[in-house]
């Protein structure tokens, strides 16, 4: 997973109160024809909550791309929370049209 800025640019009212990811993933493919499964998909991530001050500035550093279990700083649970989407629609990415217009 991949964390991208989000900035004044992104129209938002907060943009600092809003976090985009980039994900990685797979599909299953059907075994006799090799076409994409077309099964739902859904979005769950625990995350913590954290109010800055002038001790904590809430930013962690990331200096790996892969971690050990061990490496990853516990969070007491009465400050986390699981937070899961609604189903996400996968659509087919199609080449645009031409630009006709003049």
């Amino acid at each position: 997973t991949t964390v991208v800025p989000v900035d004044g640019s992104s129209e938002l009212p907060y943009p600092t109160h809003h976090k985009r990811f980039i994900v990685q993933m797979f599909t299953f493919v059907d075994q006799n024809n090799f076409s994409t499964r077309k099964d739902m998909v859904f979005f769950h991530c625990t995350t913590a909550v954290c109010y800055p001050s002038s001790t904590n500035s809430c930013q962690q550093p990331c200096h790996r791309q892969r971690r050990a279990v061990s490496a990853v700083r516990k969070v007491p649970s009465s400050q986390t929370t699981l937070v899961s989407s609604g189903e996400v629609i996968l659509t087919e990415q199609r080449p645009s049209a031409p630009n006709t217009r003049r």
